[in-house]
């Protein structure tokens, strides 16, 4: 017996949309939905009889239930692979030619600061920075500000002390790009299985433009057949600049992805599909 663990959150924010539950149901699959309390303990209920799970949680979630299934017996298979735990440990494989953020710096938080600001504007060709965490798993935002002390000693003490990153956390800062519109793709084998493009504002997924030009497709299966990593099944973002030109943003994780207008059906078969198949590779 197989099942899947759907964070309550994701669901009520149609970050998930709703009609996913239903449809996993009837691919045969047990369906829990839980979340945390403000005390961080899970709320709802996993049947005890299933035996293998997989889950779409946010990134915090996803401990949470790893270390509750694996206290009571039951092996958690997330398509939540650890190459994509940090952006380093990809975007080699992505040709420089298909990045929006190329010929960036990669410093230690704590050592931005030390930086000659007039060395790094001519070295981006740029007076404001993109700069984000080599971390992708949350432990703070990625931000778009001015190279100057002020800004960079701003963004550092928030980031300090409002997120879960250290002065020893690695960062990478590119020069400023400016987008006009991004688009989420689900990727399986290597090929584009599903799409989306991306809200704005997360919380307003209603809002969102149902179809994506076929140029994105295209452009994200050519650059998919350069990624080899272990999860066969994860997200893609590509943005088009303001001259019209597709770039490859990141990639994410399966399991902590929104998947906003994406194919509901062609997902959760994937999905399905995926856990019986890891399942298959446990015995």
């Amino acid at each position: 017996m197989h099942g899947i663990i759907i964070q309550k959150r994701l669901l009520e924010q149609n970050i998930i949309p709703q009609e996913a539950v239903p449809e996993f149901e009837r691919l045969g699959m047990i369906v829990s939905i839980i979340d945390l309390d403000m005390f961080d303990e899970l709320i709802g209920h996993i049947d005890s009889n299933v035996q293998f799970w997989t889950s779409i949680s946010t990134i915090k979630m996803q401990r949470f239930i790893s270390k509750f299934l694996s206290k009571n017996t039951a092996h958690h298979l997330p398509l939540f692979c650890s190459e994509l735990h940090y952006y380093s440990k990809y975007i080699h494989q992505v040709p420089p030619k298909f990045r929006l953020n190329n010929n960036g710096l990669m410093l230690p938080l704590a050592e931005i600061k030390n930086i000659c600001f007039d060395h790094l504007s001519k070295y981006l060709g740029s007076y404001q920075c993109h700069i984000r965490p080599d971390n992708a798993l949350k432990i703070a935002e990625a931000q778009v500000i001015s190279i100057n002390t002020e800004s960079i000693d701003n963004f550092i003490n928030d980031t300090l002390q409002f997120s879960s990153a250290s002065e020893t956390s690695i960062f990478w800062i590119f020069p400023r790009k400016d987008i006009v519109a991004e688009y989420r793709l689900a990727i399986r084998n290597n090929k584009a299985i599903a799409s989306s493009a991306y809200p704005h504002d997360i919380l307003k997924p209603d809002d969102i433009e149902k179809t994506v030009p076929d140029d994105v497709i295209s452009f994200g299966n050519m650059v998919a057949r350069t990624i080899n990593i272990s999860d066969e099944i994860y997200v893609m973002d590509i943005a088009r600049d303001t001259k019209g030109q597709l770039y490859f943003l990141e990639l994410n994780c399966m399991s902590t992805s929104g998947w906003y207008k994406m194919n509901v059906q062609t997902l959760c078969s994937n999905i399905s599909d995926e856990l019986l198949k890891a399942i298959g590779n446990y015995f």
